[in-house]
């Protein structure tokens, strides 16, 4: 709209099409809790044992993005 991308009349329709589906999601989910998945059930449970910590490192880092990778190796190069 502002910068002549699409036609305004397009952006509203996106700009609906987006709040609709961000507010439906919740309800769609809950839905899918309450009624569907109580009915129909599951393939059964995924039970899995625990990932195992190694107590000896002081530091956990989850994700290694551009900010993670750096503070990774300053994290390594500090001996933590």
């Amino acid at each position: 709209m502002r910068y002549g991308v699409v036609q305004e009349s397009v952006a509203v329709i996106f700009i609906a099409v987006v709040a609709s589906t961000m507010a439906a999601t919740p309800l769609m989910t809950l839905l899918n809790e309450r009624l569907l998945l109580p009915r129909a059930g599951t393939r059964g449970s995924m039970t899995h044992p625990a990932d195992l910590v190694d107590d000896r490192n002081p530091v956990a880092t989850a994700g290694f993005g551009s900010l993670g990778g750096v503070m990774g190796r300053r994290i390594k190069e500090n001996g933590l």
